[in-house]
Protein backbone atom coordinates (compact mmCIF):
# COMPACT_ATOMS: atom_id res chain seq x y z
CA UNK A 1 0.00 0.00 0.00
CA UNK A 2 1.03 3.62 -1.34
CA UNK A 3 0.72 6.59 0.95
CA UNK A 4 0.32 10.02 -0.50
CA UNK A 5 -0.18 14.12 0.72
CA UNK A 6 -1.17 17.03 -0.71
CA UNK A 7 0.75 20.11 0.59
CA UNK A 8 0.15 23.70 1.07
CA UNK A 9 2.81 25.91 -0.20
CA UNK A 10 4.87 25.74 3.08
CA UNK A 11 5.43 22.21 2.70
CA UNK A 12 2.55 21.35 5.25
CA UNK A 13 0.35 18.45 4.93
CA UNK A 14 -3.54 19.53 3.78
CA UNK A 15 -4.63 15.58 3.18
CA UNK A 16 -3.56 12.30 3.04
CA UNK A 17 -4.45 9.30 0.87
CA UNK A 18 -3.69 5.33 1.00
CA UNK A 19 -4.33 3.69 -2.13
CA UNK A 20 -5.91 0.31 -0.04
CA UNK A 21 -8.36 2.88 1.40
CA UNK A 22 -8.61 5.78 -1.50
CA UNK A 23 -10.22 4.43 -5.07
CA UNK A 24 -8.72 7.82 -6.37
CA UNK A 25 -5.50 10.12 -5.86
CA UNK A 26 -5.71 13.28 -6.87
CA UNK A 27 -3.02 13.89 -9.17
CA UNK A 28 -1.49 16.82 -7.37
CA UNK A 29 -0.63 14.67 -4.35
CA UNK A 30 2.55 13.38 -3.47
CA UNK A 31 4.17 10.11 -2.60
CA UNK A 32 5.72 9.99 0.99
CA UNK A 33 6.92 7.02 2.40
CA UNK A 34 5.08 5.27 5.47
CA UNK A 35 8.02 6.57 7.76
CA UNK A 36 7.29 10.06 6.46
CA UNK A 37 3.11 9.73 6.88
CA UNK A 38 3.66 8.54 10.53
CA UNK A 39 6.26 11.41 11.37
CA UNK A 40 3.28 13.97 9.57
CA UNK A 41 0.56 12.48 11.31
CA UNK A 42 2.07 12.56 15.09
CA UNK A 43 3.27 16.11 14.88
CA UNK A 44 0.63 17.57 13.16
CA UNK A 45 2.05 21.13 11.45
CA UNK A 46 5.71 20.30 12.93
CA UNK A 47 6.72 18.80 10.22
CA UNK A 48 6.65 19.85 6.08
CA UNK A 49 8.21 18.12 3.12
CA UNK A 50 10.82 20.07 1.85
CA UNK A 51 12.03 18.90 -1.73
CA UNK A 52 11.03 15.32 -0.80
CA UNK A 53 12.50 15.74 2.35
CA UNK A 54 10.24 15.48 5.71
CA UNK A 55 11.57 18.84 8.07
CA UNK A 56 10.93 19.64 11.17
CA UNK A 57 9.12 22.86 12.24
CA UNK A 58 9.01 24.74 15.13
CA UNK A 59 6.17 27.45 15.35
CA UNK A 60 7.45 31.32 16.69
CA UNK A 61 6.54 31.21 20.30
CA UNK A 62 2.94 33.09 21.28
CA UNK A 63 3.65 36.73 22.03
CA UNK A 64 2.90 37.19 25.80
CA UNK A 65 -0.93 38.61 26.38
CA UNK A 66 -1.85 41.83 26.24
CA UNK A 67 -2.06 43.22 30.30
CA UNK A 68 -4.66 45.63 31.57
CA UNK A 69 -2.68 48.30 32.99
CA UNK A 70 -3.89 50.40 35.34
CA UNK A 71 -3.85 54.69 35.02
CA UNK A 72 -0.84 55.20 36.83
CA UNK A 73 1.01 52.70 34.85
CA UNK A 74 -0.24 54.77 31.97
CA UNK A 75 1.05 57.84 32.99
CA UNK A 76 4.18 56.47 33.72
CA UNK A 77 4.97 54.84 30.67
CA UNK A 78 4.02 57.89 28.80
CA UNK A 79 6.09 60.38 31.47
CA UNK A 80 9.38 57.72 29.86
CA UNK A 81 8.01 59.04 26.70
CA UNK A 82 8.29 62.29 27.62
CA UNK A 83 4.32 62.81 27.27
CA UNK A 84 2.43 64.51 30.10
CA UNK A 85 -1.15 64.08 31.75
CA UNK A 86 -1.11 67.52 30.14
CA UNK A 87 -0.43 66.42 26.79
CA UNK A 88 -3.24 63.85 26.98
CA UNK A 89 -5.33 66.44 28.05
CA UNK A 90 -4.53 68.44 25.23
CA UNK A 91 -4.86 65.09 23.03
CA UNK A 92 -8.63 64.88 24.24
CA UNK A 93 -9.26 68.43 24.11
CA UNK A 94 -8.40 68.37 20.07
CA UNK A 95 -10.94 65.90 18.94
CA UNK A 96 -13.42 67.51 17.02
CA UNK A 97 -16.53 65.18 17.39
CA UNK A 98 -18.41 66.81 20.94
CA UNK A 99 -19.78 63.61 21.83
CA UNK A 100 -16.58 61.41 21.21
CA UNK A 101 -14.08 64.14 23.28
CA UNK A 102 -16.90 63.74 25.98
CA UNK A 103 -16.31 60.31 25.95
CA UNK A 104 -12.95 60.28 26.18
CA UNK A 105 -12.93 62.97 28.68
CA UNK A 106 -14.65 60.17 31.16
CA UNK A 107 -12.78 56.94 29.58
CA UNK A 108 -9.59 59.36 30.80
CA UNK A 109 -10.65 61.10 34.16
CA UNK A 110 -13.07 57.71 35.83
CA UNK A 111 -11.57 54.67 34.47
CA UNK A 112 -9.17 53.15 36.59
CA UNK A 113 -7.94 50.26 34.71
CA UNK A 114 -7.71 50.48 30.74
CA UNK A 115 -7.20 47.63 28.01
CA UNK A 116 -6.06 47.41 24.67
CA UNK A 117 -9.35 47.02 23.06
CA UNK A 118 -10.16 50.59 25.02
CA UNK A 119 -10.69 52.85 21.56
CA UNK A 120 -9.29 55.48 23.63
CA UNK A 121 -5.70 54.51 23.24
CA UNK A 122 -5.93 53.91 19.30
CA UNK A 123 -8.02 57.67 18.96
CA UNK A 124 -5.44 58.99 21.00
CA UNK A 125 -1.83 57.57 20.01
CA UNK A 126 -1.53 59.40 16.89
CA UNK A 127 -2.08 62.85 18.22
CA UNK A 128 0.76 62.02 20.91
CA UNK A 129 3.15 60.94 18.43
CA UNK A 130 2.72 57.41 19.17
CA UNK A 131 2.59 54.50 16.68
CA UNK A 132 -0.62 52.43 17.08
CA UNK A 133 0.14 49.12 16.18
CA UNK A 134 3.11 49.88 18.98
CA UNK A 135 0.49 49.59 21.68
CA UNK A 136 0.33 45.75 22.00
CA UNK A 137 4.42 46.07 23.20
CA UNK A 138 3.74 49.90 25.03
CA UNK A 139 0.82 47.87 27.31
CA UNK A 140 3.11 45.04 28.01
CA UNK A 141 5.84 47.91 28.72
CA UNK A 142 3.99 49.87 31.26
CA UNK A 143 2.70 46.59 32.87
CA UNK A 144 5.87 46.29 34.52
CA UNK A 145 6.19 49.87 36.12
Amino acid sequence: MSKFVILDAAGFATAFYSDDINPTIPAESVPITDEQWREMIEHPGRRRLIDGALVSFEPPAEPDPVPEISKAQCLLWLLDLGKTEADVAAAIGAITDQTERARAEIEWKYRATFNIANPLFSTLAPALGIDPATLPDAFRAAARL
